[in-house]
């Protein structure tokens, strides 16, 4: 069906195209004709004031300026006009035809000349203008689909700009074979010698396009299969590094319980017990951030946004944390009539991680500042730390999958908490940045609706 329609397109623009040449072709003769009138008359009012010879110039004016701008046969017959009527107008006796004079005859013949040397050379001129206005559509074409192809990505894509292009400048769409090789929709259609220049030229530049999209297509995947490895081997390595101190612990209390537990004191058995749940608790909580991650990288997890107090959020993260905070001074700045706009779970989640990671990286004895800031339209969240602060250029490279700074101690985690915070902030629609100030701060940016009075209320 759709080559059906680009047929009776096609047919449709040859006739319009028929219809605009004769129609082109009647005015170029309505033109000659009112020239050859109006030199009529001018000779007519110049003939009793001037002699023959001079009269003539008249109709050679008017033979001149039709041969410049109509075509061969309309200057002849222009010429051919304008001697009948200059014989019936102004050669004594009027009104009938008399034999010319020889002086008469050659002027008359110099004006044949004259009228079909400019028509041949205004017809060679236009000629070399539409020619060279054709290169010039054809040059343009090509820069065009030049600039259309490099932003193709695919074969399909490839194959639709190219038989865009030759259906604009060809009146033809066309397909083009896995080698690069195009085919035109209209089966055995002649092609003139541009026209066929012109295809090969877009056939060139298709499959110049086609080895590009597949030279970048291997890339990519030798460049996706690299970082596949890449974090395969970073996850192995972390694995085997992060499970095997808290493994050990687990095995090695876990084994004096059950060979020395009945020598061992009440309080000692409490102790090895109470390791083996923290080192459990912590591999359950690197393994709860490696899943938590993989569900929002691949898109399962749901945000459900509503309005929260900014308080309550903050203060049920700090509570988690239990005892960990009292070796450093805990500052939190939030409004107490402050509401945003989130995903308590999510916000929640990332918020502890940011504290975590400022935890870590923070001596005893400094200081944390948890920061919540709103806006109409948007709210923010930071939490600073006194601490060594960022790297030079790992301002990004935080929020990266197994990133982990200088100033962790070996074994405290997989290196996702940050990772998780700028996905979290991703499923909002959101930003996260971390800069230096004094220690490292680490800022989350989510927007939000202007709150109705309703709900304010």
């Amino acid at each position: 069906m759709p080559q059906g329609r680009r047929r009776m397109r096609q047919a449709s623009n040859n006739f319009l195209d028929r219809l605009a040449a004769r129609r082109r072709e009647r005015l170029g003769w309505a033109r000659a004709f009112a020239v050859v009138v109006l030199c009529a008359f001018c000779a007519e009012l110049l003939a009793p004031h001037a002699a023959l010879q001079d009269v003539i110039m008249v109709y050679l004016a008017g033979v001149a300026y039709v041969a410049l701008h109509e075509g061969l046969r309309t200057s002849v017959a222009t010429v051919l006009a304008s001697i009948l009527l200059f014989d019936l107008l102004i050669v004594p006796p009027r009104w009938g035809l008399n034999p010319l004079h020889t002086s008469h005859l050659l002027t008359l013949a110099v004006m044949l000349a004259v009228g079909l040397l400019i028509s041949t050379l205004s017809s060679r001129a236009q000629q070399q203008a539409a020619l060279a206005e054709r290169r010039a559509l054809r040059a343009q074409a090509m820069s065009d689909l030049a600039a259309q192809l490099a932003s193709a990505r695919s074969h399909a894509e490839v194959e639709r700009t190219v038989s865009a292009a030759s259906l604009a400048m060809l009146g033809s769409g066309c397909r083009m074979d896995l080698d690069g090789r195009l085919l035109l929709d209209q089966a055995g259609r002649l092609l003139t010698d541009e026209e066929r220049e012109l295809f090969r030229g877009f056939e060139h530049q298709g499959r110049l396009a086609v080895e590009r999209c597949v030279f970048e297509q291997r890339s990519t995947e030798a460049t996706v299969a690299a970082e596949r490895e890449r974090l395969r081997n970073t996850l192995l390595s972390g694995l085997s590094h992060d499970f095997r101190t808290p493994l050990t612990t687990i095995v090695g209390a876990a084994t004096t319980l059950q060979e020395q537990g009945a020598r061992l004191d009440d309080r000692m058995r409490q102790t090895l017990v109470s390791s083996i749940h923290t080192e459990a608790r912590r591999l359950h909580e690197r393994m709860s951030h490696l899943l938590d991650l993989t569900r929002m990288e691949e898109g399962a997890v749901q945000v459900s946004p509503e309005w929260c107090p900014a308080d309550d959020l903050v203060a049920e993260v700090l509570l988690s944390f239990g005892d960990r905070l009292g070796r450093h001074v805990v500052d939190v700045d939030a409004a107490p009539d402050a509401v945003v706009w989130c995903d308590a779970r999510l916000v929640e989640q990332a918020l502890s991680n940011m504290v975590d990671n400022a935890l870590r990286c923070t001596p005893a004895g400094g200081v944390i500042r948890i920061r919540v800031k709103t806006q109409e339209t948007q709210w923010w969240l930071s939490v600073s730390d006194t601490g060594p602060g960022l790297p030079p250029g790992a301002t990004e490279d935080v929020f990266r999958k197994f990133y982990r700074g200088q100033a962790e101690p070996a074994g405290t985690g997989f290196g996702l908490g940050l990772a998780i915070c700028a996905a979290v902030a991703r499923l909002h629609g959101g930003s996260i940045a971390a800069h230096n100030e004094g220690g490292a701060v680490f800022t989350m940016r989510l927007p939000q609706p202007q709150r109705l009075p309703l709900e304010e209320g």
